[in-house]
């Protein structure tokens, strides 16, 4: 009679779903960094640009949103009504 064999089958089976495991594990952790990274980054955008709409004052002091918004406003239909 021939001696069993153990079979590794199992063994190797477990090892390598371990593997797979640890490596999307890794994948996921890098996404989910990136992405924080991404978010940080477009927030400091944003709060740069806020910084410099605020610091961006003409002569008389008045902020370039505030023109904006007075000159968006004005109502320049009724000026030829005149002519």
């Amino acid at each position: 009679m021939e001696p069993e064999e153990k079979s590794h089958g199992a063994l190797m089976g477990a090892i390598i779903i371990t593997i797979i495991l640890i490596i999307g594990g890794v994948y996921l952790l890098q996404q989910s960094t990136k992405g924080r990274e991404a978010t940080t980054q477009s927030t400091e955008t944003t709060n740069l640009q806020q910084s410099q709409n605020q610091m961006a004052l003409d002569a008389n002091g008045t902020s370039t949103t505030t023109v904006e918004t007075e000159i968006e406003s004005m109502e320049f239909e009724s000026l030829d009504s005149e002519i």
